[in-house]
């Protein structure tokens, strides 16, 4: 115990004994404020919810644990893959169990963080192992854990043998294993087994309210030099090879080669995002550049502005040639936008076709046939109904269970 709030002590940037002293970190302050909070509610045996890696840009998190504190549940974020190991970090936050009577639990997501910037499988697997060390101190000193499924693997492993060991690793240190989608636990199965006594299900909360959507489909086509009688279809988001850009080029171009609607109107593709620096990334953009059909803009969309493309959008085109669970679907129909996506468990459970019409990933026939019958979402009917169906995931409802089966299975 004096060696936990030594390192408290050195967290807060006072000195200890031997006058070391180390910057202070705002989730341990986070953390006491939280627990005064919650405490002065009403709440006797809080939780701490220490969420890594925490990612302010992405509304995620954020949108999740929304109503955590009504549980009596204090989020604090940790977004370095540092602080996991630092002998300080995580001892700190579990001496807070002690002192302040309360259950200590680390929210892991996005483990692709673990393996960022390795350069070979020897530096890899000393990563793995130095991060389940750190969950396993965690664990030894009183810590639970628990892990949200993002992806089964990710994207772009170049590591799948390590990814796979790290994530079997976490499913039998963790408590609980929240999946966004029922068919996370048969689609991980070849990778790894997650046990159906630690499944909790809650889906992916939508994005209803988050961004700013003053702009009106006109504008926003005005914007991109968009005719108002285009059909456009779109891509919003970061720009990489695993979201099948290249597949939807080259569907739209088949389509684009053939005869035009039965009214006569021009259609268009849209790509709103930022590129990664992946060679193909860059011969696709200057490609699609080449095309005036095509409009291209090339960047890192501020928040604010996130809305623009997709409002110019008569539908919005998911490609992914791997995906288990999407962000960008949830965002596309909140905003009242019809889908063509790849089929995956996160798609065909989340979106009907009153609003979508899916297709196997990779199969750029289906998906420009997929295009074609698209025709039939670009009407209110099909807006309306996936403004319905981002509405079944409302973000207040989601966060409210989340917090309660927390509550019920960690406390």
């Amino acid at each position: 115990m004096p060696q936990l709030r030594s390192a408290v002590r050195r967290l807060l940037g006072r000195s200890d004994d031997s006058g070391d002293t180390r910057p202070k970190r705002r989730y341990l302050e986070d953390a006491r404020e939280g627990i005064e909070r919650v405490r002065a509610a009403g709440h006797d045996r809080p939780i701490l919810l220490v969420m890594w890696m925490y990612d302010a840009e992405n509304p995620f998190q954020a949108l999740l644990t929304r109503h955590a504190e009504e549980a009596g549940i204090v989020t604090v974020g940790m977004d370095r893959l540092a602080d996991l190991d630092d002998p300080v970090a995580l001892p700190a936050l579990v001496a807070l169990r002690s002192s302040e009577r309360l259950i200590v639990v680390l929210h892991l997501h996005w483990l692709a963080r673990v393996l960022r910037g390795v350069n070979d499988e020897t530096e890899g697997l000393e990563r793995v192992t130095s991060f389940v060390a750190a969950l396993d101190a965690f664990r030894m000193a009183g810590g639970e854990i628990i892990w949200t499924v993002h992806n089964v693997l990710p994207h772009d492993t170049a590591y799948p043998a390590l990814d796979r060991a790290l994530r079997k690793a976490v499913v039998a240190r963790a408590e609980l294993v929240h999946v966004l989608s029922a068919g996370t636990v048969e689609a991980a199965a070849s990778s790894y087994e997650i046990p159906a006594a630690k499944v909790l299900h809650l889906p992916h909360p939508a994005y209803l309210g988050v961004y700013a959507d003053e702009v009106s489909g006109a504008e926003a086509r005005k914007h991109y030099g968009l005719d108002e009688d285009d059909v456009v279809y779109g891509f919003v988001g970061n720009i990489r090879p695993y979201k099948g850009v290249d597949d939807l080029l080259a569907a739209f171009e088949s389509v684009n080669s053939g005869p035009a609607r039965v009214d006569g109107r021009r259609r268009r593709l849209l790509i709103a995002g930022m590129p990664s620096a992946h060679p193909e990334i860059a011969e696709l953009l200057a490609r699609m550049e080449r095309n005036s059909d095509i409009v291209v803009d090339a960047r890192r969309l501020p928040a604010g502005e996130l809305s623009v493309p997709l409002r110019a959008s008569d539908v919005v085109v998911l490609p992914h040639r791997a995906s288990l669970n999407s962000g960008a679907l949830l965002l596309a129909l909140s905003l009242g936008r019809p889908v063509v996506a790849a089929a995956s468990p996160g798609v065909t459970e989340t979106v009907g076709d009153d609003a979508a019409i899916t297709f196997e990933a990779g199969d750029r026939g289906a998906l420009a046939q997929a295009l074609v019958v698209a025709d039939r979402l670009m009407t209110p009917e099909a807006g309306e109904a996936a403004l319905a169906t981002a509405r079944q995931f409302d973000p207040d409802e989601i966060s409210r269970a989340f917090a309660k089966a927390l509550r019920d299975r960690l406390a």
